[in-house]
């Protein structure tokens, strides 16, 4: 995770206590100390049918972030994005470049773990 202020490597991992449908698919942790930081759910866009992670990390340095897992930039598949959704409210007021500006901010993972 790489933000202006904190630069943290950090794991997405199937989550093994997953015991309702309802629970998250996946696990957010540190891979410094395993503190988890978030969680994420396999979901399918009704637009396009496409399948993705829907993501959410909190952490008193950042307070929550919603977002989306994508494919990072370069050969490595195993490397991984996490495209920010903003709340609804800052892009309702902002204007729409800076709303452009925002959506395009990519929080890296340092890559997926499987179990």
């Amino acid at each position: 995770l790489t933000t202006l202020k904190i630069t943290a490597a950090i794991a997405l991992m199937p989550n093994p206590r997953k015991v309702k449908e309802s629970a998250p698919d996946f696990l957010i942790v540190s891979r410094k100390n395993g503190f988890e930081l978030g969680a994420g759910w396999d979901r399918k866009s009704k637009s396009t049918g496409e399948e993705y992670i829907s993501v959410s990390l909190s952490a008193p340095e950042f307070g929550t972030i919603y977002g989306n897992v994508a494919p990072a930039p370069g050969d490595d598949m195993n490397k991984k994005v996490i495209i920010w959704n903003p709340a609804s409210s800052f892009i309702e007021t902002a204007s729409a470049d800076m709303a452009r500006l925002w959506l395009g901010r990519f929080f890296p993972l340092v890559d997926e773990v499987a179990l």
